[in-house]
């Protein structure tokens, strides 16, 4: 079983996206996933239609020792998905496990219940290096970084790796950094150019493949993910081609 965390301290990179097509696409392609929802705003439960406030989830999980993982997971519509829900309520975590004498080390525990259940679990983390993320971060084989082709997101990129090696060395000395991705691209000079600076001064691989910017993505967001709401999008050929680069699948 793989744990694969999406990561960027940015929002509006298109991670949530990313994390549900990505899982849905490996889902579809066969293999027994499960997707995390590992941020209060549970964008990732809107966007596969499954927010629901009564419902348990990763905030009763990573507070509450005793409560089997089994306890808080969920099917979804498309078969061999799984989802683990959060709700808003996560925004107190650190109150609630500030007693713990290592808060950042509860999910990693918690997955070991369901070790070989899964072929993949892909975490959707909360943009921040907060007790959430860390939890995510901690609990991951790789990290996989969204970043956008703005400059915006150029000035933050030497910040983020810093952050991401932080929890390598303090927390976590298995975690790799798979590399990044490019998401909203467009076919203009200024995204080629920060393309190919990236290329050359990344501290890390830079994936070939680009999620190309369209409309159908924000169509998607609100029901399912775009890989099963339309499987001729321009983005969902991406994101199947952003699958077989990064998993070989």
């Amino acid at each position: 079983m793989k744990v694969i965390s999406l990561f960027n301290l940015k929002g509006g990179v298109a991670k949530t996206i990313s994390s549900v097509n990505i899982a849905t696409i490996l889902a579809l392609k066969g293999k027994k996933v499960l997707l995390i929802d590992n941020d209060p705003q549970a964008n990732s439960c809107i966007n596969l239609q499954m927010a629901n406030e009564k419902n348990k989830g990763i905030f009763e999980l990573l507070s509450d020792k005793d409560l089997s993982i089994k306890k808080v997971i969920l099917s979804t519509n498309t078969k061999n998905l799984d989802l683990i829900p959060s709700a808003i309520r996560y925004f107190d975590i650190d109150k609630k496990l500030a007693h713990e004498l290592n808060p950042y080390n509860m999910l990693k525990k918690k997955l070991r219940e369901i070790e070989g259940d899964y072929d993949y679990v892909i975490i959707d983390n909360h943009p921040s290096k907060s007790t959430m993320s860390l939890n995510g971060l901690v609990a991951s084989d790789e990290v996989l970084v969204p970043i956008t082709p703005d400059n915006f997101a150029l000035e933050g990129i030497g910040y983020l790796f810093d952050k991401i090696n932080e929890v390598i060395e303090e927390l976590n000395y298995d975690l790799k950094i798979k590399g990044v991705f490019l998401t909203r691209y467009k076919n203009t000079n200024l995204c080629k150019e920060i393309r190919s600076y990236l290329q050359s001064e990344l501290p890390t691989h830079l994936f070939d493949t680009v999620i190309r910017d369209t409309t159908k993505v924000g169509e998607s967001t609100t029901g399912e993910a775009l890989a099963t709401y339309d499987k001729n999008a321009t983005a969902t050929k991406d994101y199947y081609k952003l699958v077989e680069e990064v998993f070989g699948i």
